[in-house]
Order: structure tokens, then C-alpha cells, then sequence
């Protein structure tokens, strides 16, 4: 069996490439890992150019990424997924998106992972309360999720 994750993190101030770059190598060591992994920029690279700066809310004309269809899409993602990478590294700003998804997958019995620093801007009772693991590097999060997936694995 399979699991799946759902791989998210911070995005508003960020330009499209360095979200990517963020998610991406995340994204490819837990599909070599077995996972099966959704994240949000899953159909929408043709939809930013690289230098775009993602803000919390959109004006685009492409039905792909109005408020709706990306809150929608975020949200049922969410809930197909047995575990939440939720990578709040870095954070300058409090996600209010990030803090969504957390609680939507704390209200649905997901295993939530939280990388976040000791410093982090997100440290709130409501983040830490929800998340089942909370770790301050990358690695970390892959050790732990390897070591884990292994209970779920069949031969």
C-alpha cells in the first residue's frame, strides 16, 4: 500500500521558482520513497512564468487558479492524503493558508508533520497543538518519514 502526502509550505511573497525549488526536491525523495504525493503546484506550471510572485489571493483570468478553485483543490487534496508535510521553514510572514490546511487535516485525523524552526513566526498553540511531529530540518522529515512508511509497506 501506498501512502499518500500532501506536500505544502509557504508561497505568498515567494516568486514561482523558488517555490519549486522548495517543493520540488521534497516532492522527488518521497515519490523515490514510495509515497504517492499531491502539493499545490500539481497542473499549475503553466499557469505562472518563474519570476511570478504568488500572493495570497489571485486575479487571474485562468479558471485554474481563481480563489475558489485553488482553496477547493487545496482542501481536497488535503483530505485524499494520509499524511501532511507541512514545511514552514524560513517563514517571514504567518501562511494563514498554511495554518488552513493544518487544520483541515487535524479535523480529518491526518498524521501532520510540521518542519518549522524553535523561532519560527508560526509557533502558536493552535500550529504545535495539531501537529503530530514537529522537526527543524528537511532531513530530519525524510528519516522520520522513512522509518514510518516502513510499518506501512507490504512485501
Amino acid at each position: 500500500m501506498n501512502l499518500k502526502i500532501y506536500v505544502a509550505g509557504i508561497m505568498s511573497g515567494c516568486s514561482f521558482k523558488e517555490v519549486k525549488d522548495r517543493f520540488y526536491p521534497v516532492v522527488n525523495r518521497l515519490t523515490e520513497m514510495g509515497f504517492l504525493v499531491l502539493h499545490p503546484l500539481l497542473g499549475k506550471e503553466k499557469h505562472y512564468r518563474d519570476d511570478t510572485i504568488l500572493k495570497p489571493t489571485f486575479d487571474r483570468p485562468s479558471p485554474f487558479t481563481t480563489n475558489n478553485a485553488i482553496t477547493r483543490r487545496d482542501h481536497w487534496m488535503v483530505h485524499q492524503c494520509d499524511i501532511i508535510w507541512m514545511s514552514l521553514l524560513g517563514a517571514e510572514e504567518k501562511s494563514l493558508g498554511c495554518a488552513m490546511e493544518i487544520a483541515w487535516a487535524y479535523d480529518n485525523n491526518k498524521h501532520i508533520i510540521t518542519l518549522m524552526e524553535k523561532d519560527n513566526c508560526h509557533k502558536h498553540a493552535f500550529i504545535t497543538g495539531c501537529s503530530d511531529i514537529i522537526l527543524d530540518n528537511v532531513e530530519d522529515g525524510l528519516k522520520y518519514l522513512n522509518e514510518f512508511s516502513v510499518l506501512w509497506k507490504k512485501d
